[in-house]
C-alpha cells in the first residue's frame, strides 16, 4: 500500500495534482514524521472579486511549540481555479500578534475567471495543503436596480402606458376600452373621428413645432418615426444621450450614486462584492433619478417630448482595481429607461396636455388605432478612484 498520494502517483505513473513542486527533494512523504509543522486551518472571504485585495489567514496549525516569526516565511501559498492545478503565489506575509496565527493579504488578478478560488497555504514536507474555498463574483453586477422596464410599479404587468390595442380585442398588451378612452371627454370624441393619417399629421406637427428645436427635433421626430412602425424595438441617440448627460438634474443624480459607491466601499474596506445588491427598487427615494420637466427642456430643445421623466435605471459594475493597498479605481455602468407611451392619467389628470391634438392623437393611435410604443434608452459608463 502506497504511504501517500506522492508515493501512489510514483508507482502508477501519475502527477500529483499538486505538481512535483509541492514536495521538495529528500522530504518524508509519511505524515508526522520528522514532526513537520502542517497548516490545519485557513481563513479567508466567502466572495471574492478579481482586481480587489483581501485578507488570508492561517489560523490552524498541528502544533503551537514554535517561533512564529521563523515560520511566516517559510509558508508556501497558492491559489486554483475550479480545480485546476495550483499557481504558486508569494505575497507578503507576517505574523498576527499574541496569536499563533499567520496573515497574508493578495490582489486577486484581473484576469481570474471561473466560479470558485481555492487559497492554498503548506509547509515543506505538508502532504496536503490546508485551503479556502471563496465564490467569484463576475463583473458586470448589479448594484443598483430601480424598476423593471416596461412594467408597471409593482411589476405585476406591463405598464399601461406600454400596453396597446384597438380598444376592443382583449390581447394581453390591452388596456383600455373604446368607451374608456371616449369618457374623457369631448375633444377626445372628436379626435376618434380623425382617420390615422391625419393623426399622425397632428402628432408630428405638435412635436416639431412647438416641443423641439435644434439639434434635439430630428431625434424628436425619429421617435415619432419608430413609433409609427410598430415594432416595439429599444430607441437610443446620441444626441439624445448627449443632452441628456449635460443636464442638472442628470449631474446631480450621477453625483448621488458615486456618493453611494463610495460610501459603501469606505464600508467594506474596499471590498468590491459588497456592492452587489440583486433586488429591484420600487422607490427612487436613496438616489433620486433624472427627470427633464423645466420649461426650458419643454420648449428650448426638445428632451421632455423625448424623454421627460425615466421610468427605470439600473447600476452595474463593470471593473475594480486595488491600487497599492489604498487607492481604488472602479468602472460602472447606468443604463436608463423610459416608455415613450401615454396612459389615461397623462390625460385626465393634466388638462393642458388633454388640450392639445398633438397629444390625444397620440394617445388614439396608441389605444385605438394598435400602435405599439417602444423604450427609449440611454447609457453612460463612468469611472471612480478613491482612497480607502
Amino acid at each position: 500500500m502506497a504511504d501517500s498520494i506522492f508515493e501512489l502517483g510514483d508507482q502508477f505513473g501519475v502527477q500529483s495534482p499538486f505538481g512535483n513542486w509541492l514536495r521538495p527533494p529528500g522530504t518524508s512523504t509519511a505524515p508526522g514524521v520528522g514532526d513537520e509543522l502542517h497548516v490545519t486551518r485557513l481563513k479567508g472571504p466567502d466572495v471574492i472579486c478579481a482586481g480587489a485585495v483581501y485578507e488570508y489567514r492561517i489560523i490552524g496549525f498541528n502544533r503551537t511549540n514554535f517561533v512564529l516569526r521563523e515560520m511566516v516565511t517559510k509558508v508556501k501559498w497558492g491559489y486554483a481555479i475550479d480545480g485546476q492545478a495550483i499557481t504558486p503565489i508569494h505575497p507578503r506575509a507576517d505574523g498576527v500578534v499574541g496569536k499563533h496565527e499567520i496573515r497574508m493579504n493578495w490582489r486577486v488578478p484581473r484576469n481570474v475567471e471561473g466560479e470558485h478560488l481555492k487559497i492554498h497555504a503548506w509547509f515543506d514536507g505538508q502532504q496536503t495543503p490546508s485551503s479556502t474555498s471563496a465564490e467569484i463574483l463576475a463583473y458586470p453586477f448589479l448594484f443598483h436596480k430601480y424598476r423593471e422596464k416596461g412594467r408597471n410599479e409593482v411589476n405585476t404587468a406591463i405598464a399601461d402606458d406600454m400596453c396597446y390595442g384597438d380598444g376592443v380585442t382583449r390581447t394581453a398588451h390591452f388596456r383600455y376600452t373604446r368607451a374608456e378612452v371616449e369618457s374623457l371627454g369631448v375633444a377626445m370624441q372628436l379626435t376618434l373621428l380623425f382617420s390615422v393619417r391625419e393623426l399622425w399629421g397632428q402628432f408630428r406637427a405638435m412635436v416639431a413645432s412647438l416641443f423641439s428645436i435644434g439639434e434635439l427635433e430630428p431625434v424628436a421626430l425619429a421617435m415619432v418615426a419608430r413609433f409609427e412602425e410598430s415594432n416595439g424595438k429599444e430607441f437610443s441617440h446620441p444626441i439624445l444621450t448627449n443632452y441628456m448627460m449635460k443636464h442638472a438634474s442628470m449631474i446631480q443624480f450621477i453625483k448621488n450614486i458615486e456618493n453611494g459607491l463610495r460610501q459603501e466601499l469606505k464600508d467594506s474596506r474596499g471590498d468590491p462584492s459588497k456592492l452587489l445588491h440583486p433586488r429591484i427598487v420600487g422607490d427612487s427615494g436613496e438616489y433620486g433619478r433624472p427627470v427633464f420637466g423645466t420649461v426650458s427642456d419643454r420648449f428650448d430643445g426638445g428632451l421632455t417630448i423625448c424623454w421627460n421623466d425615466t421610468w427605470s435605471f439600473e447600476v452595474r459594475v463593470e471593473q475594480f482595481d486595488s491600487i497599492n493597498g489604498h487607492d481604488y479605481l472602479l468602472k460602472y455602468r447606468i443604463s436608463f429607461f423610459d416608455h415613450y407611451g401615454l396612459n389615461i392619467e397623462d390625460l385626465s389628470e393634466h388638462p393642458l396636455v388633454y388640450g392639445l391634438p398633438g397629444f390625444r392623437a397620440w394617445f388614439a393611435l396608441q389605444h385605438i388605432h394598435n400602435f405599439q410604443p417602444f423604450i427609449a434608452t440611454a447609457e453612460v459608463v463612468k469611472s471612480i478612484t478613491g482612497r480607502l
